[in-house]
C-alpha cells in the first residue's frame, strides 16, 4: 500500500469499521480495478483505494474522515441518504449516479453497494465498488464490477468466496487469482498473462502456477462451472450456462481422478 493510504489507516485505527477490516484486505483492495469506498453508517469516509482516487481526482488525505455527502452532487443527496438507510437494513443493490470530480467535471458511475459487518454479524458500515460508465458513440453503457459467476460470488470486504451462499476464507493471493478469472471468464488466459497481472512479472515456474490452480480448483468443487486447462494456451473459467455439456464431461473426469 502506498505510504499515504497507510498513514490514513493508522490515523483512524479506533474506528469500528476500520477495526473489522483485516489488514491483508487493504492490499487486495488496492489491487482492484474498481474504486472502493468504505463509509460508516453515519456516512463518514473510512477508506478509499487508489482506483477511486483516480476516478474522483481526490487523494485519501482529502477524503478519509469527511462525510461522503461532501463529494455527492446535490441532486443525488437525498437518494444517497436513502441508500445508506438500506445498507443499515442489510440490503445490497447496484445503481447509477453522477458525481463531480475535484476538477468540477461530471462523471457517471455504477455503484455496487453492500453492508459491512463486524465479527459478530452487526452492520457497522457500507462498502461500494464504483466504476465509470464506458461510452461508445452516443450510447452510454454501465460496466459493473464483476463479483459473480454462476453460483460463485466473491466478498472483497472479508476475502471470502461463497458458493450457494456457503462462505469459505481465501488467502489474499487466491482471492486475486480467482477475481482475475471471474473478471475475464469465458476466455482463455495464458500463463504469461497471469504472471504479468497476478505475479507482477516475478520469476515464476510452471510448477508454482500449476500448484495454485490445483488449490483453486479444490475450492471450486461445488461451482456450477469449471476452471479448465486449455493445453498449450492457458486456462479458462466457464460457467454451466456457457457450455454445460463440456463442463459435465470435465467434472466426470475430475471425479474419476479423485477416486483413484
Amino acid at each position: 500500500m502506498k505510504q499515504l493510504e497507510r498513514t490514513e489507516v493508522t490515523k483512524r485505527d479506533s474506528s469500528p469499521v476500520r477495526a473489522c477490516l483485516q489488514l491483508p484486505s487493504y492490499s487486495l483492495m488496492e489491487a482492484m480495478e474498481a474504486g472502493v469506498w468504505i463509509v460508516s453508517l453515519s456516512g463518514i469516509t473510512e477508506y478509499i483505494n487508489s482506483s477511486l482516487c483516480r476516478i474522483v481526482g481526490y487523494s485519501p488525505h482529502e477524503m478519509v474522515g469527511r462525510p461522503l455527502f461532501d463529494f455527492i452532487d446535490r441532486e443525488n443527496m437525498a437518494r444517497v441518504q436513502g441508500n445508506i438507510k438500506k445498507r443499515s437494513d442489510g440490503q445490497s443493490e447496484s445503481y447509477t449516479m453522477s458525481m463531480t470530480r475535484k476538477d468540477r467535471t461530471t462523471i457517471h458511475v455504477v455503484v455496487a453497494a453492500n453492508p459491512l459487518f463486524d465479527s459478530k454479524g452487526s452492520i457497522i458500515g457500507a462498502m461500494a465498488l464504483i466504476t465509470e460508465y464506458k461510452t461508445t458513440g452516443y450510447e452510454v453503457t454501465p460496466i459493473k464490477p464483476k463479483l459473480k459467476c454462476a453460483n460463485l460470488r466473491l466478498h472483497p470486504e472479508s476475502i471470502e468466496l461463497s458458493i450457494d451462499e456457503k462462505k469459505e476464507q481465501l488467502s489474499v493471493f487466491l482471492f486475486k487469482l480467482l477475481s482475475y478469472f471471474i473478471q475475464h471468464n469465458d476466455r482463455v488466459i495464458s500463463r504469461d498473462e497471469l504472471i504479468q497481472n497476478i505475479w507482477k512479472n516475478e520469476v515464476v515456474t510452471d510448477r508454482v502456477i500449476d500448484s495454485q490452480i490445483v488449490i483453486l480448483r479444490k475450492k471450486l468443487l461445488n461451482f456450477n462451472g469449471v476452471l479448465k486447462t486449455v493445453y498449450g494456451l492457458g486456462y479458462i473459467l466457464k460457467s454451466e450456462e456457457t457450455n454445460p455439456t463440456a463442463i459435465a464431461k470435465n467434472k466426470t473426469k475430475l471425479g474419476k481422478g479423485r477416486k483413484k
